[in-house]
């Protein structure tokens, strides 16, 4: 059973070669408010600002400023992977200068249902956290969203929208990319840093998740909850392997990326991640617990 992710769509042809530049280190906070913008420069933030101001908005044409294209990229991505709940900027067009391809528009297809299908959505996602039982902590909180999604999607190749939150909560299919949106979507509405992770799983495309719980990282894999793609079977049991696990459980099956990929550029090491030490376990969970309660894990 394959997973995909797609690039993003732009119509650039000419690609400017500016290197990018990052900060080396990052802290466990930083997740929080958006972890890829933290890894722009100034200027990529002020267009991010710009972008974000823009998307609430639901403009269609938004202003991009000083800035390489290939710093738009960065930009481009930073955005759609901290913000799933604006689901029309997968796709894009960019306005760049005749001569020296400086880009000075984004430009995003945005229709009236979208805008009201933005409203839906977070309605929905409200409900779901509603939903959630009063007391919870962040891991059962955590635990609790993880089985959401994977008992109320069935995983499909041909899902209509399946590289965004459309797709698991108003359709219920999707693949990996809508599982890991809806996931982080659902979690930073509970008030749980987490962001969207692109990579390489059973020597394809896969998307999955990083959350930060009390101070610590962890990996989560929404999508390999499900039993069926797993090991081909059926089955009503969820599975847990890839449930707040390490940097040693995850990378025996699945391949961190931080390149950028569009359909016509390639950009190494845009983006850094920390390191996940531990996997999440029953005496971690024992220090987070007044009480402990084995149904919980």
């Amino acid at each position: 059973m394959g997973l995909g992710i797609n690039s993003s769509q732009s119509n650039i042809i000419d690609i400017a070669d500016k290197e990018l530049t990052l900060n080396s280190t990052y802290t466990t906070d930083e997740i929080d408010g958006g972890f890829y913008y933290n890894q722009l420069n100034d200027k990529e933030k002020e267009n991010y600002n710009r972008i974000l101001t823009g998307c609430k908005n639901f403009e269609t044409k938004i202003l991009i400023s000083d800035i390489s294209l290939n710093s738009f990229y960065k930009v481009q991505t930073a955005f759609n992977y901290d913000n799933p709940q604006f689901f029309w900027t997968l796709s894009y067009t960019i306005s760049v200068t005749s001569q020296t391809n400086i880009p000075v528009y984004v430009n995003y297809k945005i229709s009236e249902e979208d805008n009201k299908t933005y409203d839906i959505l977070n309605s929905l996602g409200n409900h779901i956290i509603e939903n959630i039982p009063e007391g919870y902590n962040n891991y059962q909180k955590t635990k609790y969203l993880y089985e959401y999604i994977v008992d109320n999607t069935e995983y499909n190749l041909a899902a209509e929208h399946n590289q965004d939150i459309r797709s698991v909560l108003l359709n219920k299919s999707s693949i990996c990319a809508g599982y890991a949106r809806t996931f982080q979507f659902l979690c930073e509405k509970a008030g749980i840093p987490c962001t969207f992770i692109a990579g390489e799983a059973n020597g394809g495309r896969h998307a999955w998740n990083l959350i930060c719980l009390d101070g610590s990282y962890y990996w989560v894999d929404p999508t390999w909850g499900e039993t069926m793609y797993r090991d081909g079977t059926v089955s009503d049991t969820i599975k847990y392997d890839y449930f707040l696990v390490s940097d040693e459980t995850l990378f025996k099956s699945h391949i961190l990326s931080g390149d950028i990929e569009t359909t016509r550029k390639h950009i190494e090491r845009a983006f850094i991640y920390p390191k996940c030490q531990s996997d999440f376990t029953v005496e971690t969970l024992l220090k987070l617990l007044v009480s402990w309660e084995p149904s919980l894990f």
